[in-house]
């Protein structure tokens, strides 16, 4: 891709407040990202991670408990961050919109998702069920046709694998990974990208225990000065857990925020090992 980026968010940080101003959520911490026309985005990340703040906070259309700290969102050259309601009204739904998931306000528990997604298609417009593909290949064919730039949250690595270009990881509201898709697939440089990739499953683990990522992501109101990853990465060591990882060029296109992509992580088990 080539050109200026589409959008392009500078160190945005998002938090959410409570009404005593006591307890403060860093929900989107320090984000920093690029996207080009005709390009597509896949965020990635476990629930709790940042990636639906992070979309609500692009559109400007966060619940009356966040708000936006720091940063910029350049879209087509304007700081969204600066328009007022009025101005971000006349963008969305016509320069930059979001299709929202929200199953628990608009699917009925007493049926199945599928069903319920695949009913109105079926029935106007005779589709198959093999509905998947096809939703996928169309975007595919607007995004050609008319240049768009596509955001895909998911949890579904496949999709990513198959619609992205690139790619960005979110955790505990940071940004920990991103770059070209292919690169960090065949080559994840953040201990949380590996254990992600490790938990999809495989026609060859058939019979076997799927991979689980041990413990529980952080309270994002009691965050720690070290890594946000650290209490759950098997590679952590004392550094880790002492200080927050600034976000590391690790080449290809990829950044990393971890002490290990910097090099730090082979310095200290020498100097442990007596190397």
């Amino acid at each position: 891709m080539t050109g200026e980026p589409l959008l392009r968010l500078e160190n945005l940080s998002t938090h959410y407040v409570s009404s005593q101003g006591t307890r403060v959520v860093r929900a989107v911490d320090g984000v920093s990202l690029s996207l080009r026309a005709g390009e597509t985005l896949g965020i990635v990340g476990e629930s709790g991670s940042g990636k639906s703040t992070l979309a609500l906070t692009i559109l400007r259309v966060l619940p009356p408990a966040a708000r936006i700290v720091g940063g910029r969102m350049l879209f087509e050259g304007e700081d969204l961050v600066t328009k007022s309601d009025a101005e971000m009204r006349d963008i969305r739904g016509k320069r930059i919109a979001m299709i929202l998931q929200d199953p628990m306000a608009s699917l009925n528990p007493l049926f199945t998702i599928g069903n319920q997604v695949a009913e109105p298609i079926q029935v106007h417009e005779k589709a198959s069920r093999s509905i998947q593909a096809q939703y996928l290949n169309l975007l595919r064919e607007l995004q050609r046709e008319h240049g768009l730039a596509l955001i895909f949250i998911t949890h579904n690595l496949g999709i990513v694998a198959k619609m992205c270009d690139q790619l960005a990881v979110m955790y505990a509201g940071r940004l920990v990974e991103s770059g070209p898709v292919s690169r960090i697939f065949n080559e994840p440089a953040h201990p949380y990208t590996k254990a992600l990739l490790n938990s999809i499953p495989r026609m060859s683990d058939r019979g076997r225990r799927l991979t689980a990522i041990a413990g529980q992501p952080p309270d994002l109101a009691t965050l720690g000065r070290g890594c946000a990853f650290a209490p759950r990465c098997p590679q952590a060591f004392d550094r880790c857990r002492a200080e927050a990882p600034p976000a590391i060029d690790v080449g290809d296109g990829r950044i990393a925020r971890c002490w290990l992509a910097a090099g730090a992580g082979a310095e200290q088990s020498a100097a442990a090992g007596g190397l």
